[in-house]
């Protein structure tokens, strides 16, 4: 029993020690690393700048007319999930955001099994905007799809926002995405924008 007591005597000074290296190793200061800053999304031709994309989504293709975005993994994916954006032509005249999106209805309803949900009036950061939201099928599957028209920031373009995906998912979820993908819209090339009563009508 003393050989025990004096075995059980050794350790627990060794125990404390190596406690005391432990607790030290873990509390030790370490320098934060933050973390790092994703490179925004240009396109010249459109002359649109992001500073960031959507959590989870990542460039499809980014091309003269069309830059789209699909989850960034397979895990991220529930369904068939896709964001594109589409800017029109410079126009001299002013872009008619209110007569666009009145068409919306008749376009939606004359797709194959096209149903319409409705439009509704936004503030965004670069000005007025609209976006239209309606269902269809495609690909033998029926997807729910929500646009987004406005002004360019700095050009007389039409600017689209396009969101599609299954039509069970939770529409909300989706178009809060797209809202923030909305939110981070600049233009590649700053420039003034041009003076016209429809674009500052709608601003």
């Amino acid at each position: 029993m003393k050989l025990l007591r004096r075995s059980t005597r050794n350790v627990l000074p060794l125990l404390a020690s190596l406690t005391t290296v432990l607790v030290a190793a873990c509390s030790s200061p370490t320098e934060d690393t933050p973390a790092p800053t994703p490179d925004p999304v240009v396109n010249e031709v459109m002359n649109v700048s992001f500073a960031s994309l959507p959590a989870g989504f990542a460039v499809a293709e980014n091309s003269a007319d069309t830059l789209r975005l699909e989850p960034a993994s397979a895990e991220e994916s529930q369904g068939p999930r896709t964001m594109w954006l589409e800017v029109g032509e410079r126009s001299d005249f002013g872009i008619p955001l209110v007569d666009i999106v009145n068409s919306q209805k008749e376009q939606y309803e004359a797709l194959d099994g096209g149903a319409f949900a409705g439009n509704r009036e936004l503030g965004t950061h670069v000005g007025k905007a609209y976006y239209s939201r309606g269902s269809y099928s495609f690909d033998g599957a029926t997807v729910e799809e929500t646009r987004i028209f406005l002004v360019h920031p700095t050009e007389n373009r039409l600017v689209t926002f396009h969101y599609r995906y299954p039509a069970d998912d939770d529409s909300g979820a989706r178009i809060q995405e797209l809202f923030a993908w909305l939110g981070e819209l600049g233009a590649a090339s700053p420039q003034a924008p041009v003076p016209t009563a429809e674009t500052q009508e709608n601003k």
